[in-house]
C-alpha cells in the first residue's frame, strides 16, 4: 500500500485511465480486508457481498477525495463498516433485530485494535524475514505465497519431506521468535 501512495503523491489524480488503474491497485491489495470488515458485523456471506460490492461503488465515487497520505485501507474499511451498520439498521430493523449502537461500536473497536495489531506484526514480520538468507527467504515465500506446496517442493529440488517440514518449523518459529523480541522492544 506505501507503494500504492507514493505512486498517487507524486503523479497527482492524473487522466481517468490512470485513475482507475492506481483505484484498481488499491482495492485489490484491500480487497479481502474490507470483505473481512463486514463480515465481522454480517454473518451471512450473501448479504455480506452485497454490503462489500455496495461499498466497492461508494470507494469509486469518493476516490477523488481520498488522501494519499492515509492509509487505503483504513479509509476503505472505514467507508466498509458504515455500510453494513447501514444494512443492519435496515434490514433487522424490520426483524427487530439489530445490534445495538453499543455493540457495534465495540465490534468495531475490536476490528479496529485487531488490524493495527496485524499491520505491526506484519511490519516485524517483513523486518525479521530481511535477516534470513535469501534460500530461507525463497522457501519460505514460495510456501506461502501458495506457488507450491510443501510436497511439491520436496519433489521438485528432490529433498525428503520430512526434513522440509522440520526447516519449515524451525524457520516458523524464528519468526515468530523475532517478530514478538522486536515488538517487545519496541513497547519498551
Amino acid at each position: 500500500m506505501k507503494r500504492f501512495t507514493e505512486e498517487i503523491a507524486t503523479q497527482g489524480l492524473g487522466d481517468i485511465g490512470s485513475r482507475k488503474q492506481r483505484f484498481g491497485v488499491a482495492l485489490e491489495g484491500a480487497y479481502d480486508r474490507i470483505f473481512a470488515c463486514v463480515l465481522t458485523l454480517i454473518p451471512y456471506r450473501n448479504d455480506a457481498e452485497d454490503v462489500v460490492q455496495e461499498t466497492c461503488s461508494i470507494l469509486w465515487e469518493k476516490f477523488d477525495e481520498f488522501d494519499p497520505d492515509r492509509d487505503f485501507v483504513r479509509w476503505s474499511c472505514g467507508i466498509a463498516y458504515r455500510q453494513a451498520r447501514n444494512f443492519l439498521r435496515k434490514k433487522y430493523r424490520q426483524k427487530g433485530l439489530c445490534l445495538s449502537e453499543s455493540v457495534a461500536h465495540k465490534v468495531e473497536k475490536m476490528r479496529t485494535g485487531s488490524s493495527e495489531l496485524l499491520e505491526l506484526r506484519r511490519e516485524k514480520l517483513l523486518e525479521c524475514l530481511q535477516d534470513f538468507r535469501e534460500d530461507d527467504q525463497m522457501f519460505l515465500h514460495e510456501i506461502y505465497s501458495g506457488q507450491t506446496t510443501v510436497v511439491k517442493y520436496a519433489k521438485h529440488h528432490r529433498l525428503r519431506l520430512g526434513s522440509l517440514y522440520v526447516k519449515l518449523d524451525r524457520l516458523r518459529k524464528r519468526l515468530l521468535d523475532c517478530i514478538l523480541r522486536k515488538m517487545m522492544k519496541e513497547h519498551e
